[in-house]
């Protein structure tokens, strides 16, 4: 039983599309009712090959003749009887007069309406003919799943969400499209994807008893705000990351976090108490741990924290883990600014004030003397002799 499961799962990942072939017989039914179509033509009445061939000379050829050749077409030659063998110019004619555009309405003795519908009948039932006799449903090219449209198809099959990149070669683009058939092609190497592909999802689908333990790491970027909501963490959490992580198998994992320090080796924020982290797993809590704000790099797990083991089911899993919000309020980006008087005074005033100090009267010049007085100013509690000019 478990090896149809996965001969079954193996087909279904897969994904192949098989083209029909042209040259496939149809079926009886199709086959009995094609004449049909054809009869309908010869119901209605007709034109004899002579007066075809007439009206054509008369009304078309005098513009789509071999040397004006309006419309890239050519009537000169036109044969009622040999409408067989010119089927693509016949089918162009037919279009034209079932949507009323040729003739043209300036043609002198344009014949009518129902002249034109007989001749369109008459051009219509030998190309029904030969199609009842020769059926050409045309080509089916072969087409396979994408890379994008494997992966959706699955999630949605399996609830996995499976990096095919890692199985599947790049697909061709086309006019800006990778699901052409056209351009598609399927080498053996292509092949070879597809079927490791699928054994990797059947077995994460199923899971592995025999699987090894083994790591994956995912990492926070160091400048990444640590005091706002990651989307997919619980609510009521700041920073951290969450992610999708596929378990191969039921058992029990470990959790470890490794934490920023500066480079004297302290933990980087260790002023701050009783902060802790929390593991959850599909958004229920599995794991609460508090930081040691005495840690150090030098200890022998250096900066990582390790959680006890939790115990989860094989599959897809999204696995948080965030610091736990202690307060919520709104913070203020914008830089704060003093309101003492003091800073109320333009710029200009305050860079000529200086704190128990009168500010001492220079004589004023008359334009175009020099002067190289000495002006100070107050910088964080020193002073410093500044030269102006005027």
């Amino acid at each position: 039983m478990k090896a149809r499961v996965l001969g079954v799962l193996a087909m279904v990942v897969i994904g192949l599309g098989l083209g029909v072939s042209a040259d496939t017989a149809p079926p009886a039914q199709a086959q009995s009712a094609a004449p049909g179509l054809a009869a309908s033509h010869n119901a209605t009445s007709t034109m004899s090959v002579e007066a075809q061939n007439a009206l054509v000379a008369s009304t078309c050829v005098s513009c789509h003749n071999d040397k004006s050749k309006a419309g890239g077409l050519s009537l000169q030659t036109f044969d009622a009887a040999k409408i067989e063998q010119n089927a693509e110019v016949v089918e162009k004619m037919i279009r034209k007069l079932r949507a009323g555009m040729m003739p043209p309405s300036t043609v002198r003795n344009r014949p009518d309406a129902a002249a034109l519908d007989t001749f369109a009948a008459s051009l219509e039932a030998p190309l029904d003919r030969t199609a009842a006799r020769t059926p050409n449903p045309g080509h089916r090219p072969f087409q396979r799943l994408n890379r994008a449209e494997y992966q959706r198809a699955i999630r949605d099959l399996l609830y996995l969400d499976v990096d095919v990149t890692a199985f599947l070669a790049p697909d061709t683009v086309s006019s800006g499209y990778d699901n052409i058939a056209d351009v598609q092609v399927f080498s053996p190497t292509m092949l070879q994807g597809y079927l490791t592909a699928a054994t990797r999802i059947a077995t994460l689908a199923l899971g592995d008893r025999s699987a090894s333990p083994a790591e994956a790491t995912y990492k926070v970027p160091r400048t990444q705000s640590q005091m706002v909501h990651i989307e997919g963490t619980p609510w009521g959490t700041r920073g951290g990351l969450a992610v999708v992580h596929t378990f191969p198998a039921d058992g029990e994992y470990t959790f470890r976090m490794l934490l920023h320090s500066v480079p004297t080796g302290q933990l980087f924020g260790s002023t701050v108490q009783n902060e802790q982290i929390e593991i959850s797993i599909d958004g229920e809590r599995a794991a609460l741990m508090t930081i040691n704000v005495l840690m150090r790099e030098t200890d022998e797990l250096g900066m990582n924290m390790v959680s006890p083991r939790v115990r989860i089911k094989a599959g897809s899993h999204r696995v948080a883990v965030a610091f736990v919000q202690r307060f919520e309020s709104e913070v203020s980006r914008s830089p704060v600014r003093s309101t003492s008087p003091a800073s109320r005074k333009p710029r200009a005033v305050r860079r000529f004030c200086s704190a128990g100090r009168r500010r001492r009267r220079k004589k004023r010049h008359a334009p175009g003397e020099f002067s190289s007085g000495s002006r100070r100013r107050p910088i964080a509690g020193r002073h410093r002799a500044t030269t102006w000019r005027s």
